[in-house]
């Protein structure tokens, strides 16, 4: 999958507004996005590309927020009809590599019990299952797994954060 990544930028949120209500059941507003964009503690990115006239279409988007040296996997998506693709895994190198530049050491996120492809991804990403939120999830209810991500050496990407 190519596509550029780069930070995301105002002009791209109706594009990211889009892709979070066709893929979460309990979307984010529009305004937790535009609060996330030049945070000096986030790292919230695009992967764009394939537009027709212009390669700015936004194809997918995720953000990190930082408190220390520990980083919170706020959200990551992309378009439907991209999943599987490995745009999602380009995009999750990118974030990881961006929190680690700012000092993150370990990131942590929650994900849906039954999102099997986002598991898969994440554990291939050096997450690992650490616990469970119970009922985290509405819309249908649902448990959450709690994963982690630490590094045992800093520098290396793909051993650790």
């Amino acid at each position: 999958m190519t596509g550029m990544i780069r930070p995301a930028r105002p002009g791209d949120l109706d594009e990211i507004c889009r892709i979070e209500e066709a893929s979460f059941s309990v979307p984010w507003k529009r305004s937790d996005y535009e609060a996330l964009i030049g945070l000096e503690d986030a790292v919230f990115l695009v992967i764009c590309g394939g537009g027709g006239a212009t390669d700015e279409a936004v194809l997918g988007y995720g953000c990190i927020r930082q408190a220390a040296d520990e980083g919170d996997l706020l959200s990551i998506a992309v378009r439907e009809d991209l999943r599987g693709t490995g745009c999602g895994t380009r995009l999750l190198d990118a974030l990881l590599s961006g929190a680690e530049a700012k000092g993150t050491e370990r990131v942590f996120l929650e994900v849906r019990e039954s999102n099997l492809p986002a598991i898969r991804m994440y554990e291939k990403a050096g997450f690992e299952k650490v616990g469970v939120r119970k009922r985290y999830y509405t819309c249908p209810a649902e448990d959450a797994l709690l994963m982690r991500r630490v590094g045992e050496e800093r520098g290396d990407v793909r051993n650790g954060i």
